[in-house]
């Protein structure tokens, strides 16, 4: 997937874990703090894949 593709969908899951909390009655404040570490694990994950040797980073 490009790069576009990739941020794209990020964000709609990223939007579909903030609904699912929200519905599952977690306070705003902490459903923004969980996503925010969500996405940071995830980028680094796939920098990782990139810049590790072996990686399939490709």
């Amino acid at each position: 997937m490009n790069a576009v593709s990739g941020e794209r969908y990020l964000s709609r899951q990223i939007e579909q874990q903030r609904g699912i909390m929200i519905g599952r009655g977690i306070a705003p404040q902490t459903v923004q703090r969980e996503l925010k570490a969500l996405e940071r694990a995830i980028r680094a994950a796939m920098w990782g894949a990139v810049l590790t040797p072996g990686g399939d980073g490709r």
